[in-house]
């Protein structure tokens, strides 16, 4: 009796603890794909935040070196010879990080974010040229040379290398498990550009200086954030067929974005006209005129621009967010740079007038998707009420 007791409560203990060990296995990954799923929502939630919360970091540093020092520069690049420099510089590495980190919704906006993340730390590591002029804010020039080569070129080659590391390991280990299929023709692609991107970079900088790096890299980076935006509203343009197609976004974005160009333009060319600078206001009406024209004699254009114009008056007011700050940053960075007035400050103005609506993108984005799945956008699903989770 009591050896059949204590073989059932050894039984009935093994169960037991077999039980009890398993519970917690099975409980956890009850569902797995749900589970990780919620690890990948969190990570971009933070992702995004930091974005934001960088961006602000940024504009606040800048505000503190006014109070201290009196006086705006002109550039924001120049505070990086000002006490600005530790936040100027962590706070684009940091953006640079997270723009490689989130995933696109599609792979061309992946491709985008990844390049501009490349480029937002050569931002911050090449600034122009020592700015002219007396700022007592500035701390340090010497050896400045030295030290914006040895950071340029650490970071392109390390960059370079991780690249090729890209390549190695897609090409070594996609294929090893059944499970997974082989790497998409488009990561490929991106990493290709990626590499074109990082050789134009380094031969901009050996041959043209720190400055043109520097230009190149800025507007490389607030080029690719504004596709990003114009794609989000796009990406939901239907076709004759009612349905979704990367064609049908492509015409609309062009569609939507050339007429936009013209008013920057045509705005810029008045101004002129009324200074006086006959010349000039002739040759931006002209550029103005011919960007309206490739529209209006395309009927891909045409009809891409009716797209366009559908989907934000069908679309909910994150579309409409999108596409104002896209057109934000259009037309201020066509006008500014055009304007025929003596601002000391243009270029912080511009710079300012790209960095803000890039810092409200990442805000609208984060409270857009802060509940919404980790997916990838499929032009080839049945349209449905517009909301990514980009």
């Amino acid at each position: 009796m009591a050896e059949t007791t204590t073989s059932t409560n050894s039984g009935g203990d093994s169960e037991h603890g077999a039980t009890s060990e398993a519970q917690p296995d099975v409980r956890r990954m009850s569902d797995p794909t749900e589970e990780i799923i919620d690890y990948a929502r969190k990570t971009y939630r933070y992702l995004r935040i930091a974005i934001v919360a960088m961006v602000l970091a940024l504009i606040l540093s800048m505000i503190f070196e006014w109070l201290d020092a009196g006086d705006w520069l002109q550039s924001i690049s120049a505070y990086y010879f000002t006490a600005v420099n530790p936040i100027f510089i962590g706070s684009l590495i940091m953006i640079g990080i997270c723009l490689i980190a989130i995933r696109g919704t599609t792979d061309f906006e992946d491709i985008v974010l990844n390049l501009a993340g490349i480029m937002a730390p050569v931002v911050a590591l090449v600034p122009t040229a020592f700015p002219n002029g007396d700022y007592a804010g500035y701390l340090f020039k010497p050896d400045v040379d030295r030290l914006i080569n040895n950071s340029t070129l650490s970071l392109l080659v390390a960059a370079a290398l991780a690249v090729a590391l890209a390549f190695w390991l897609a090409s070594r280990f996609s294929n090893q498990d059944i499970s997974r299929a082989a790497i998409p023709v488009n990561t490929w692609i991106g990493l290709v550009l990626a590499a074109v991107l990082i050789a134009v970079l380094f031969m901009i900088f050996l041959a043209q200086g720190q400055q043109a790096a520097h230009n190149a890299a800025a507007i490389g980076m607030f080029a690719g954030l504004w596709m990003v935006a114009t794609e989000n509203v796009v990406r939901y343009v239907t076709d004759d067929d009612g349905r979704r197609s990367p064609e049908a976004a492509l015409y609309a974005g062009i569609g939507g974005s050339l007429p936009l160009l013209g008013l920057a333009l045509t705005i810029v060319g008045g101004w002129h006209l009324y200074t006086g600078e006959n010349s000039a206001a002739v040759w931006l009406f002209i550029t103005a005129a011919v960007s309206i024209a490739l529209v209006l004699l395309s009927p891909e254009l045409v009809e891409g621009a009716g797209r366009f114009v559908a989907v934000l008056r069908a679309g909910d007011w994150y579309r409409r967010y999108y596409i104002m700050i896209a057109a934000w940053m259009l037309v201020a960075g066509v006008a500014i740079p055009l304007l025929p007035v003596e601002w000391s400050h243009r270029t912080l103005y511009l710079e300012l007038l790209q960095l803000i609506p890039f810092g409200i993108f990442w805000l609208v984005q984060t409270i857009e998707n802060w509940n919404q799945s980790v997916e990838h956008f499929d032009y080839r699903l049945e349209p449905s009420a517009p909301h990514a989770a980009a």
